[in-house]
């Protein structure tokens, strides 16, 4: 099929990378085609009223001498944020996992790590019917608490920390807060933040590592934490490897 040939209007024609990207929107559907060496590639995505972000899901049929791909999209209100929180034991994230695979629903991005003891999940999922239900067997089974949330959002929108917060202090009451809060003032935006208490019980160590995005000068965000007492600060950048 040919361009001429194509039911569907001519959105744009940009040029990427040696391929060529024509974009075309019909009634219901947007068709993107790439012409790439020796073969075409069809995406068909079903979006509704036109183009927005969404992420998509692959089937491949084999054509002879080239290949079509089919992409159904999953638009950015399809996602939930799906939070399970129980004691840390072996096989949490293979049985959730598991569950969500056999009743057909898609994951995300996802964060997953032991805090005290306890083991947290936090992961976008899509699919139907209703978590709860879906879930029920293995959150019994391990005694997990299961919170749903439908959220606004897609993947691949990542934002690329710049700059990095250590912070080492004595264990008191406020020093995140004041330390987040003086950070926010200068225009830092977390993105990741870990801490752990070392130390010994009688003399406990407040560890902060903070990962974020600024445009600031390091030596703003220096002058900015420099007030706040006994705590030793280090702002430093991130250098970021590209290839």
């Amino acid at each position: 099929m040919s361009i001429a040939q194509s039911p569907f209007h001519l959105l744009h024609m940009p040029w990427q990378t040696g391929a060529c990207l024509f974009v075309c929107r019909g009634e219901n559907n947007l068709r993107i085609q790439v012409l790439l060496p020796a073969m075409w590639l069809y995406y068909l995505m079903d979006r509704g009223s036109g183009p927005e972000p969404g992420v998509i899901r692959v089937k491949r049929e084999d054509l002879g001498l080239g290949q079509n791909i089919f992409l159904e999209s999953l638009k950015m209100s399809d996602w939930k944020m799906l939070t399970l929180v129980g004691e840390d034991q072996a096989g949490i994230v293979a049985k959730v996992t598991d569950a969500l695979f056999r009743h057909g629903w898609n994951l995300g991005e996802a964060s997953m790590i032991r805090l005290g003891g306890n083991f947290t999940i936090m992961m976008m999922v899509s699919g139907d019917g209703e978590l709860e239900n879906i879930l029920s067997p293995v959150t019994d089974e391990l005694d997990l608490r299961l919170h749903v949330d439908q959220i606004a959002g897609g993947l691949h929108q990542h934002m690329v920390p710049n700059i990095q917060v250590r912070v080492i202090g004595a264990d008191r009451a406020g020093i995140v807060a004041q330390v987040t809060g003086a950070l926010a003032e200068a225009g830092f935006n977390i993105l990741e933040l870990e801490s752990d208490v070392a130390g010994t019980a009688d003399d406990p160590v407040y560890i902060m590592n903070i990962q974020g995005f600024a445009e600031a000068t390091l030596e703003s965000l220096e002058s900015a934490l420099a007030g706040l007492g006994d705590i030793d600060v280090s702002v430093s950048a991130i250098e970021t490897l590209i290839g």
